[in-house]
């Protein structure tokens, strides 16, 4: 099956092949290894992501999900204890959800309890922007060890943009972008 993935591949420069440096691989024998490449599977809609994502839930399988495509999402992804899996962003392609909304977890992204040996590549997440409600990072990590984030651009997160709290530890954030390009926004009467 061709799923078109290997010319993306092709065009990574040598550094971009390499394993993650740094605190992500401490632990592990092989390293931070993610899927390992194995069961590839293109998403472009939100439902595929999610039945990609469930897939990866508990450690199941082992799994590499290519994200196409603008893909809207309304609220966070939140799949708690997956492992071996490995999410890519392809060219041109983004999570986002601009909407303001009384919903504290109405952001995109990855809200990521209890993950290990997971990486998170070249992905774009646009949230709404800055929000006095409490609301929820573009990536959460949560109880997670052994993970690696590179080459990201995440910006407009509702609370922030990633944060790493709770347990969780022996991470690698590389070349990533951080940004707010929207106003912060509040509702009407509040800072």
């Amino acid at each position: 099956v061709t799923l078109g993935v290997g010319n993306c591949r092709a065009q990574l420069s040598p550094y971009d092949e390499n394993a993650p440096v740094g605190w992500a691989s401490i632990g592990l024998g092989d390293g931070c290894t993610g899927s390992n490449n194995q069961n590839p599977v293109v998403v472009s809609t939100l439902d595929e992501l999610r039945s990609a994502m469930q897939a990866c839930k508990g450690g199941k399988a082992s799994k590499t999900i290519y994200i196409s495509g603008n893909i809207e999402v309304p609220e966070k992804l939140r799949y708690d204890k997956m492992a071996n899996c490995t999410i890519y962003g392809l060219p041109g392609s983004s999570l986002y959800y601009y909407e303001h909304t009384d919903n504290a977890d109405a952001n995109p992204g990855f809200f990521c309890q209890n993950w290990n040996n997971c990486i998170i590549r070249n992905v774009t997440i646009k949230g709404p922007g800055a929000y006095d409600i409490s609301g929820c990072d573009n990536i959460q990590l949560v109880e997670s060890t052994n993970i690696w984030i590179d080459h990201c651009d995440i910006s407009d997160g509702m609370d922030g943009n990633l944060d790493a709290k709770t347990k969780s530890d022996n991470m690698t954030i590389s070349w990533c972008k951080f940004g707010y390009n929207i106003a912060p926004w509040a509702r009407a009467g509040e800072s």
